[in-house]
């Protein structure tokens, strides 16, 4: 050092640099400022490297040489080329030599339009005349998007590129803007060009331009491994990636969790008996929702009644809030009719509003905190929900005009404490399960030779009872409750009983769509078809006509109907006597089973997927359980759609008439 800086190396380097610059040179004067730098870098790391070790010239001389053969510059044009990034609104730069312009999505590039202020278009207009500075109406607004479009593709001398996502964060579809289509129109050939967002080639070189940055490069190199420990070719370039990792200490801990969760498995070991009488109690005490919970997902129900995790509870009305709201509604129209002494075939249009509006105004207080009062919208709300149950409330009424069969209990709790007891059952591997619950509704026809029941869920979205839910265990909240009927006839329903059917029942406010109008005759036939009672029914002329006496053909309050010579048409719905009880036994094995898995302590991750449903869709606990059914271990528990005679025949029932 003392050899090159008594030359006078580093005065001659400063004047070449000053040189280069005053000629207009920048890049060769930062060149010049590099080089020595570098030198004296390499100076100090001999010394940091070799201290005072003596070396013969030949071999001082090769080092020297790899040390400035090592030297890189890395240089970026100054003041000639820079990156200006913003929005078109506050971007002004007339020489650009190259442009991008990003997501032109339909509503972005023309920005969409949305009113707002407190003064319409003509009221700003008379201020402009008056003097008064105001900001600009929606016209001037348009052409501003306009020249900002205008400004966006023609500031660019040499380059210009335009881009647009096929999809939002959470993969729905968005449409390009207008200017997307107007430039193919200009520019026929132009050449458009689809990236996407994640490596999936298999040809080699096909995904370079995912190799840049280290971290995200990491990322990269993980979702591609796991697709080739699946089975799947993947581009070699990956190969030379993940050594090129291996070879770096500083990406060490990085590269392992990659690795890690490549051959993750997420498996919950079994809880151990102690431990699930401490959290579930003994005797095992369940509700319906909690069986079903358990039979989509095991670790769904552990983390809901073990663990009692709960989302955060957050101001604003969810659909449980509604559906709670909703039931207490039609039980306070119900407790209304009975303090009257009223039948619900008695009520008619003007009766139904009443009812409803005095209802839904003492309930609208009482949810979450007065919510419904708490802003404009929700008092607007308040009004459409109280429309909801007045035309829920019009379509019972209409239902018991043409019924003979009448409430004898609303919100009916069965479980300890109450009147009706719990359903027990004895578990296989010993303990005792108790099933409580609650029913919406208990309906009652009687006849001289034989009395029937019927239970009805209400539900605020339309619900169908599919066979093949019930014999997964998916669905047996309607089944719970009638052998709940059954079992306590004499408390429930006040003697023995047969059984009617199980039906869901639409809460809510349904449209009509047709193309034409409708006359009123015309309308009340169709808003009574989209109130029917979804559910099972059985097979009885008597008890059809009895649910339904103005049926002549399909009826429109339950899913039966009657052929031209006035016998049941033949549905899978439509059940005989023996598959009615055979469901029951059914329902005894799912519900035996279950509780004994759940005393066994059984948490996997094990969601259930049939057809294009699973049990993750709506499931609260997915970023806890931590399963991805792209990891190996990780799989649905398939279950095959069923039709009602695979049902019957699954059961060892006839399948005579079950088309």
């Amino acid at each position: 050092y003392d050899l090159v800086a008594g030359s006078g190396v580093p005065e001659r380097i400063a004047r070449w640099s000053r040189e280069a610059e005053q000629e207009g040179l920048l890049d060769v004067a930062r060149e010049h400022r590099q080089i020595w730098d570098g030198v004296v870098q390499l100076f100090d790391q001999l010394v940091e490297t070799l201290g005072d070790e003596r070396l013969s010239l030949e071999e001082y001389a090769r080092i020297l040489e790899a040390g400035v053969a090592g030297l890189r510059l890395s240089l970026i044009p100054p003041a000639l080329d820079q990156v200006l990034v913003g929005s078109l609104d506050r971007s002004r730069n007339p020489d650009v030599r190259a442009t991008f312009v990003l997501g032109v999505s339909d509503g972005v590039l023309p920005a969409r339009q949305v009113e707002g202020g407190l003064f319409t278009d003509r009221e700003r207009e008379a201020l402009l005349a008056a003097g008064l500075e105001v900001a600009p109406d929606a016209r001037r607004r348009l052409y501003t998007e306009q020249y900002l479009v205008y400004i966006a593709l023609t500031r660019a001398s040499e380059y210009l590129w335009v881009s647009y996502p096929l999809a939002d964060e959470e993969g729905r579809a968005l449409a390009p803007s207008g200017v997307i289509g107007r430039l193919k129109e200009l520019f026929p050939d132009l050449r458009e060009e689809t990236l996407p967002v994640e490596p999936q080639g298999t040809v080699a070189g096909a995904d370079v331009p995912f190799v840049s940055v280290p971290d995200r490069t990491l990322g990269f190199l993980g979702t591609r491994l796991r697709a080739w420990r699946h089975g799947n070719p993947i581009d070699p370039l990956w190969w030379s990636v993940y050594n090129w990792f291996c070879g770096r200490e500083a990406y060490k801990d990085g590269l392992g969790l990659v690795l890690r969760a490549l051959f993750h498995e997420n498996r919950n070991e079994p809880l151990d008996p102690e431990r699930c009488r401490l959290l579930y109690g003994s005797p095992l005490v369940v509700s319906v929702t909690r069986l079903e919970k358990f039979r989509g997902c095991p670790f769904a129900h552990f983390a809901c009644y073990g663990l009692r995790l709960r989302e955060r509870a957050m101001c604003r009305l969810e659909a449980p809030d509604l559906g709670q709201f909703f039931h207490a509604a039609l039980k306070g129209v119900e407790d209304r009719l009975a303090e009257q002494s009223l039948d619900w075939g008695a009520l008619d249009a003007a009766e139904c509003r009443r009812l409803a509006g005095q209802v839904v105004d003492g309930l609208a207080p009482r949810l979450r905190s007065e919510i419904l009062l708490s802003s404009p919208r929700y008092r607007f709300l308040t009004g459409k929900l109280g429309r909801v149950v007045e035309h829920t409330t019009r379509a019972l009424a209409a239902q018991a005009q043409q019924s003979r069969f009448r409430p004898v209990g609303w919100e009916i709790p069965f479980g300890r404490g109450h009147d009706v007891p719990p359903l027990v059952y004895e578990l296989p591997g010993g303990g005792v399960l108790e099933l409580a619950g609650r029913i919406d509704r208990v309906d009652v026809a009687r006849t001289p030779a034989r009395n029937f029941v019927r239970v009805v869920d209400y539900k605020a979205e339309g619900a169908v009872l599919r066979l093949d839910d019930v014999f997964y265990g998916l669905d047996i909240q309607l089944l719970v409750y009638l052998e709940a009927c059954l079992r306590h006839a004499g408390k429930i329903v006040g003697g023995p009983c047969l059984p009617g059917g199980a039906f869901y029942f639409r809460v809510g406010s349904p449209m009509l769509r047709k193309r034409a109008p409708l006359s009123a005759a015309e309308i009340e036939p169709q808003l009574m078809k989209l109130y029917r009672m979804q559910g099972l029914v059985l097979e009885d002329t008597e008890l059809v006509r009895l649910m339904d006496g103005a049926a002549a053909g399909e009826s429109l309050i339950i899913p039966a109907g009657f052929n031209k010579d006035g016998g049941l048409r033949r549905k899978p719905n439509v059940l005989k006597l023996e598959h009615f009880e055979r469901l029951r036994e059914h329902l005894g094995r799912v519900i035996k089973d279950t509780g004994a898995a759940i005393g066994t302590g059984e948490v996997t991750a094990a969601p259930y997927r049939k057809g294009g449903m699973t049990a993750c869709r709506y499931c609260p606990y997915k970023p806890v359980c931590g399963f991805d059914p792209l990891i190996a271990s990780d799989r649905y528990r398939e279950l095959r759609p069923v039709s009602g005679p695979e049902v019957w025949r699954l059961l060892g029932a006839p399948e005579e008439g079950k088309a």
